[in-house]
């Protein structure tokens, strides 16, 4: 799943987890956009454990 640093979860995304979802497929998340002007890193984690009930690991920054 990929997230735009600067606009967050997007209806498309959501559709996709929702897939995700139903097929019990693992969920790896990629924020691209970053090196632009963008959510705060822990905002974005924050909105993915919250609309998603996920418990995130960010990685790599």
């Amino acid at each position: 799943m990929q997230v735009d640093g600067a606009k967050g979860i997007e209806p498309q995304t959501r559709k996709l987890f929702a897939v995700a979802r139903m097929r019990k497929l693992p969920i790896f998340t990629f924020v691209n956009k970053m090196d632009r002007p963008a959510l705060n890193g822990f905002e974005i984690v924050e909105q993915l454990e919250k609309e998603f009930g996920l418990q995130s690991f960010p990685i790599n920054w």
